[in-house]
């Protein structure tokens, strides 16, 4: 009996070490956000309440509940973000590449949020969560995609980052330049429960404690009338 748990005491600590180990092995030539050339261009425009309107560029705030954010409501299809991308003239890019579009957290959207955090090296940024493009390949040169936020994406402010993906004999297809849109956008989570089901709730969590309060009351008052009627 000791014999087998000194054997699975010993098969944990192996396990934890090579967890440690596999953790801390460094990533050959990675791929980092600033070796990469700005070549692409990136413009929105949005869907909102299903009306179209042009992304306000001007708006440099990246705080939540900015006035001047459009905002987008989760996960409804009368919010859409419409995004153009086109290679900048000063930049060639090969005809065998393609085009990954992202949607990232906004600077001020990732402060005290590790989940959220950017990382220079791409294979460990967090910052760009939401693949836009459902197709295999977009095409190099210019193009169009649609993004509806998700249910999944949390209240927060956001841009588009597209990158353009070249060929790599080494590493496969890897990152060899991006673009960022100008101006930010928020995303909004909306509670669809009705009203009554939400007072319905609350009203039930006042109800249980007050009803076994009253019950536990009557039930020690009950019983004290019946001591004190028996006989002494």
């Amino acid at each position: 009996m000791v014999g087998s748990v000194r054997l699975g005491a010993a098969a944990c600590t192996l396990i934890c070490l090579v967890g440690l180990a596999s953790a801390n092995v460094p990533i050959s030539n990675p791929t980092t956000l600033t070796s990469l050339k700005t070549i692409l261009g990136v413009t929105v425009s949005y869907l909102i309440d299903g009306q179209m309107v042009a992304g306000n560029t001007s708006c440099t705030s990246q705080a939540f509940g900015s006035a001047c954010l459009p905002k987008l409501h989760a996960a409804n299809s009368h919010y859409k973000v419409m995004i153009n991308y086109n290679v900048l003239s000063n930049a060639t890019l090969e005809s065998s590449a393609h085009v990954l579009l992202k949607v990232c957290y906004d600077k001020t959207s990732t402060v005290d949020r590790a989940w959220r955090k950017a990382n220079n090296i791409l294979v460990l940024d967090k910052q760009c969560p939401f693949t836009v493009a459902t197709k295999a390949t977009l095409p190099p040169t210019s193009g169009t995609a649609t993004w509806m936020p998700p249910a999944t994406a949390p209240n927060a402010g956001y841009f588009v980052r597209a990158y353009a993906i070249c060929p790599n004999a080494t590493l496969g297809p890897s990152p060899c330049g991006y673009g960022n849109s100008k101006g930010f956008f928020e995303v909004q989570q909306v509670d669809s429960r009705p009203t009554n089901l939400k007072g319905a709730v609350i009203g039930m969590c006042f109800a249980g404690p007050v009803l076994f309060f009253a019950y536990f009351g009557v039930d020690t008052l009950l019983t004290r009338r019946k001591a004190s009627k028996m006989p002494r």
